[in-house]
Protein backbone atom coordinates (compact mmCIF):
# COMPACT_ATOMS: atom_id res chain seq x y z
CA UNK A 1 0.00 0.00 0.00
CA UNK A 2 1.12 3.39 -0.64
CA UNK A 3 2.30 5.73 2.47
CA UNK A 4 1.07 9.27 2.15
CA UNK A 5 4.45 10.36 2.08
CA UNK A 6 5.32 8.72 -1.40
CA UNK A 7 3.30 11.31 -3.11
CA UNK A 8 5.42 14.25 -1.81
CA UNK A 9 8.47 12.75 -3.29
CA UNK A 10 9.55 14.62 -6.12
CA UNK A 11 11.86 12.71 -9.23
CA UNK A 12 14.63 14.16 -10.45
CA UNK A 13 13.87 13.58 -14.42
CA UNK A 14 17.15 11.55 -14.16
CA UNK A 15 15.53 9.55 -11.79
CA UNK A 16 12.28 9.33 -13.75
CA UNK A 17 14.72 7.65 -16.82
CA UNK A 18 16.21 5.16 -13.85
CA UNK A 19 12.74 4.23 -13.38
CA UNK A 20 11.81 3.83 -16.88
CA UNK A 21 14.82 1.81 -17.42
CA UNK A 22 13.83 -0.48 -14.34
CA UNK A 23 10.87 -0.91 -16.79
CA UNK A 24 12.65 -1.93 -20.10
CA UNK A 25 16.11 -1.27 -20.01
CA UNK A 26 16.92 1.30 -22.59
CA UNK A 27 13.11 2.78 -22.30
CA UNK A 28 14.74 5.47 -20.27
CA UNK A 29 17.29 6.86 -22.65
CA UNK A 30 14.43 6.70 -25.77
CA UNK A 31 12.13 8.87 -23.83
CA UNK A 32 15.07 11.65 -22.90
CA UNK A 33 15.68 11.50 -27.02
CA UNK A 34 12.03 12.14 -27.18
CA UNK A 35 12.07 14.54 -24.92
CA UNK A 36 14.39 16.57 -26.48
CA UNK A 37 13.00 16.09 -29.65
CA UNK A 38 10.25 17.92 -27.97
CA UNK A 39 11.68 20.75 -26.56
CA UNK A 40 13.52 21.61 -29.87
CA UNK A 41 9.32 22.08 -30.86
CA UNK A 42 8.82 24.30 -27.67
CA UNK A 43 7.37 21.70 -25.56
CA UNK A 44 8.45 21.55 -22.57
CA UNK A 45 7.89 19.35 -19.17
CA UNK A 46 5.11 20.60 -16.81
CA UNK A 47 6.10 21.80 -13.37
CA UNK A 48 3.72 20.25 -11.71
CA UNK A 49 4.36 16.47 -11.69
CA UNK A 50 6.64 15.14 -9.55
CA UNK A 51 6.92 11.67 -10.68
CA UNK A 52 6.08 12.01 -14.40
CA UNK A 53 7.30 13.67 -17.46
CA UNK A 54 4.44 15.99 -18.80
CA UNK A 55 4.41 17.28 -22.35
CA UNK A 56 3.18 20.69 -23.12
CA UNK A 57 3.09 23.92 -25.26
CA UNK A 58 1.95 27.29 -24.06
CA UNK A 59 0.86 30.17 -26.41
CA UNK A 60 -0.03 33.24 -25.51
CA UNK A 61 -2.58 33.22 -28.49
CA UNK A 62 -4.58 30.47 -27.64
CA UNK A 63 -3.40 28.78 -24.32
CA UNK A 64 -1.85 25.64 -23.34
CA UNK A 65 -1.67 22.10 -25.06
CA UNK A 66 -0.57 19.20 -23.56
CA UNK A 67 0.29 16.19 -25.58
CA UNK A 68 0.37 13.56 -22.65
CA UNK A 69 2.02 12.58 -19.64
CA UNK A 70 4.81 9.38 -19.31
CA UNK A 71 4.82 7.98 -16.03
CA UNK A 72 7.66 6.29 -14.18
CA UNK A 73 5.96 3.24 -14.23
CA UNK A 74 6.32 3.50 -18.45
CA UNK A 75 2.63 4.41 -19.10
CA UNK A 76 1.50 6.84 -21.43
CA UNK A 77 -1.33 9.17 -20.08
CA UNK A 78 -3.11 10.96 -22.29
CA UNK A 79 -6.57 12.26 -21.04
CA UNK A 80 -6.04 15.47 -20.29
CA UNK A 81 -5.07 16.14 -24.18
CA UNK A 82 -9.00 16.87 -25.13
CA UNK A 83 -9.11 18.84 -22.46
CA UNK A 84 -6.79 21.46 -23.34
CA UNK A 85 -7.35 21.28 -26.82
CA UNK A 86 -10.89 22.44 -26.03
CA UNK A 87 -10.02 25.20 -23.66
CA UNK A 88 -7.86 26.27 -26.97
CA UNK A 89 -11.46 26.53 -29.07
CA UNK A 90 -10.75 22.95 -31.12
CA UNK A 91 -11.54 20.22 -29.20
CA UNK A 92 -11.36 18.39 -32.98
CA UNK A 93 -7.69 18.41 -33.14
CA UNK A 94 -7.38 17.04 -29.58
CA UNK A 95 -9.47 14.02 -31.17
CA UNK A 96 -7.23 13.61 -34.46
CA UNK A 97 -4.44 13.93 -32.62
CA UNK A 98 -5.51 10.94 -30.62
CA UNK A 99 -6.98 8.85 -33.17
CA UNK A 100 -3.21 9.32 -34.81
CA UNK A 101 -1.55 8.27 -31.80
CA UNK A 102 -4.05 5.37 -31.00
CA UNK A 103 -2.78 4.10 -34.41
CA UNK A 104 0.73 3.54 -33.24
CA UNK A 105 0.05 1.56 -30.05
CA UNK A 106 -0.77 -2.00 -30.73
CA UNK A 107 -4.45 -2.95 -30.72
CA UNK A 108 -4.91 0.93 -29.72
CA UNK A 109 -8.10 2.75 -29.70
CA UNK A 110 -9.53 5.47 -28.39
CA UNK A 111 -12.39 5.36 -25.59
CA UNK A 112 -14.73 7.77 -23.85
CA UNK A 113 -13.92 7.98 -20.35
CA UNK A 114 -17.03 10.17 -19.07
CA UNK A 115 -16.84 13.24 -21.11
CA UNK A 116 -14.88 14.08 -24.43
CA UNK A 117 -12.70 16.10 -22.38
CA UNK A 118 -11.50 12.99 -20.58
CA UNK A 119 -11.09 10.97 -23.39
CA UNK A 120 -7.88 8.23 -23.66
CA UNK A 121 -5.88 6.40 -25.55
CA UNK A 122 -6.12 2.65 -24.34
CA UNK A 123 -4.91 -0.63 -25.72
CA UNK A 124 -7.44 -3.32 -26.83
CA UNK A 125 -7.54 -4.54 -22.75
CA UNK A 126 -8.33 -1.65 -21.79
CA UNK A 127 -5.59 -0.39 -19.93
CA UNK A 128 -3.41 2.72 -20.71
CA UNK A 129 -1.00 1.87 -23.26
CA UNK A 130 2.89 1.54 -22.16
CA UNK A 131 5.26 4.37 -23.69
CA UNK A 132 7.92 1.09 -24.41
CA UNK A 133 5.14 -0.07 -27.09
CA UNK A 134 5.18 3.43 -28.82
CA UNK A 135 8.86 5.23 -28.14
CA UNK A 136 11.45 4.10 -30.07
CA UNK A 137 9.61 2.54 -32.91
CA UNK A 138 7.13 5.39 -33.57
CA UNK A 139 8.65 8.33 -32.22
CA UNK A 140 9.05 9.90 -35.77
CA UNK A 141 5.38 9.37 -36.72
CA UNK A 142 4.54 11.19 -33.12
CA UNK A 143 6.08 13.49 -33.33
CA UNK A 144 4.51 14.08 -36.60
CA UNK A 145 1.44 14.64 -34.94
CA UNK A 146 2.76 17.18 -32.19
CA UNK A 147 3.43 18.68 -35.01
CA UNK A 148 0.27 18.71 -37.47
CA UNK A 149 -1.73 19.40 -33.92
CA UNK A 150 0.91 22.31 -33.13
CA UNK A 151 0.37 24.03 -36.92
CA UNK A 152 -3.28 23.53 -36.81
CA UNK A 153 -3.49 25.94 -33.85
CA UNK A 154 -0.73 28.23 -35.34
CA UNK A 155 -2.35 28.11 -38.21
CA UNK A 156 -4.96 29.87 -35.78
CA UNK A 157 -3.35 32.30 -33.99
Amino acid sequence: MRKKTDALIRLSLEEVYECLDSVKPGLGAAVDEFVKNCLKRGIYRGTGSTKNITLHYKDKSFGKLSFGRISRDGFLDTQWVCHFTENAGDLSAGEEYLDGLAALIPGGEVKKQGTPTYWKVVVGDGEIPLIGNVLPRYSDEWLALIDKTLARFRHRG
